[in-house]
């Protein structure tokens, strides 16, 4: 019994003195947020574990007692920002509706976090272009949004809602870019240029006010874009194709070449049960219809 109270008693010295050298303060969650803005500024190439720190307002000896090194640090970052919007993804992805409606509902949690976190995702492309071998990691690990969005397309494609001549890869990567690359802003010289094209065909570029109106507008923006994109690979058969129909004078139009054709059918109808009445009638009451309008004309 003694001995037994003896072991409790040292675990709880052990225990409080791990606390003791690791004080909580939430110093930790302080360097992440700062970690998180000078990523935003300068990706992780420009990162810095003193500015970190000075940032956060703790010695630079803080971040290794918390992280170990600058990589386990700026992993953390990364994996706690992806967790964030991946979840929000796969919740959006749930539901018993049809497949390109949840779809709709996946590209605007996806476009409302590409156009909050804007600049950190211009960075980290930079990076991943770079080679930098923690961004590359998460990359290659973290992907499970794709997976749902193109998921739910290839569900859209083995229902009939989209056209079976082109694959759900080929309408995946011919729709999600030109959604997405407009998003970030980052423009390029070649082969197309997007401010070009604004001069040439004399568009100003939208500016959206920093608020969460001009949020909203942004991502209503880039859904326009999602369904103009779609529109082309809808199936005939698919119901929501009612809201791409052409407008309401294009379906006058056809109706109207339809009741000509009816009416140009009748006619000719007309002139044939004409003839018939004639031949069975004979030669000679041909011959009397022509005198009368000779009798007429006189």
């Amino acid at each position: 019994m003694i001995f037994a109270n003896y072991n409790v008693t040292v675990c709880n010295i052990f225990i409080q003195t791990f606390h003791m050298a690791r004080p909580s303060q939430q110093l930790d969650l302080a360097l992440l947020e700062a970690g998180e803005e000078e990523l935003r500024l300068k990706g992780v190439r420009g990162l810095s574990v003193r500015a970190v720190c000075a940032r956060a307002g703790v010695s630079p000896r803080m971040l290794n007692y918390y992280f170990e090194s600058k990589d386990n640090f700026v992993r953390t970052l990364l994996v706690r920002g992806y967790k964030n919007f991946s979840r929000e993804v796969e919740e959006s992805a749930r539901g018993t509706d049809a497949p390109l409606d949840r779809l709709r509902r996946g590209v605007r949690v996806c476009l409302r976090h590409t156009i909050e976190g804007r600049l950190t995702l211009r960075n980290l492309i930079c990076d991943a272009y770079a080679d930098e071998p923690v961004v590359s990691e998460i990359l290659q690990e973290r992907n499970s949004h794709t997976r749902i969005m193109y998921g739910l397309m290839e569900d859209a494609w083995r229902r009939g809602d989209l056209r079976r001549d082109v694959s759900p890869a080929e309408i995946f990567m011919a729709v999600m870019p030109g959604v997405f690359l407009p998003t970030l802003r980052m423009d390029t010289p070649f082969p197309f240029n997007i401010h070009r094209i604004r001069e040439i065909a004399d568009q100003v570029e939208q500016k959206y006010p920093d608020s969460e109106d001009g949020l909203r507008q942004e991502v209503e923006h880039g859904m326009r874009m999602f369904d103009l994109l779609l529109r082309g690979f809808l199936s005939k058969r698919h119901d929501g194709a009612r809201s791409f129909r052409p407008p309401r004078t294009g379906r006058r139009a056809g109706s109207l070449k339809r009741r000509l054709a009816s009416a140009h059918s009748g006619q000719g109808k007309a002139g044939e049960k004409t003839a018939e009445h004639a031949q069975s009638e004979g030669p000679g009451h041909i011959v009397h219809h022509a005198g009368q309008r000779g009798e007429n004309a006189e």
